[in-house]
């Protein structure tokens, strides 16, 4: 089984299979009022420890069960810049919840589509695309026409515009 881990404001990485309870707390900001999460939980040797989470949007549903992915699973993400390269992480896990989220040790951006044994590309809610190629080719698609539109509404050339992508993901 995959572990995970909740990092806590001191620097405490906390296994989440180690936490007893945890506790939404008010506090008060410059901002207005905002929540925090308190965390106790049991050290190896069996002794009481306890916390504040660091990352302001986590909450007690990102502790939902990890079930381990089976071998070929990966996340991908494209780079925005050219030359726009595809970047693929293992994914180790899928976390129990609403959905199946996928766990990896590296990135887990909700940008990310899910690269399957067969080669496909899965972008949950968008779209299948047959292969990593056709998904980067989609992406720079997107990229172009955003940038293209962002110019229309600027009134500038788009291939004058700066950080204007070709197809094949140089820079124009």
């Amino acid at each position: 089984m995959v572990s995970q881990f909740v990092s806590l404001t001191d620097g405490t990485y906390v296994n989440l299979n180690r936490v007893v309870t945890v506790r939404r707390q008010s506090v008060r900001s410059d901002s207005g009022r905002k929540y925090e999460y308190a965390v106790e939980y049991r050290h190896a040797d069996g002794q009481a420890g306890h916390g504040i989470v660091s990352d302001p949007d986590w909450c007690p549903q990102d502790m939902g069960p990890v079930l381990p992915a089976q071998p070929g699973y990966f996340l991908v993400e494209m780079s925005r810049e050219p030359p726009c390269e595809v970047y693929l992480e293992p994914i180790l896990g899928w976390r129990a919840g609403e959905y199946a989220e996928p766990v990896s040790l590296g990135f887990n951006s909700p940008e990310a589509a899910i690269l399957c044994p067969d080669g496909q590309v899965f972008e949950p809610g968008l779209a299948l695309y047959a292969h990593v190629d056709a998904y980067r080719a989609a992406k720079i698609k997107e990229l172009r026409e955003r940038a293209a539109h962002e110019a229309d509404s600027q009134n500038v050339a788009p291939a004058r515009q700066e950080g204007g992508v070709t197809d094949d993901g140089r820079t124009v």
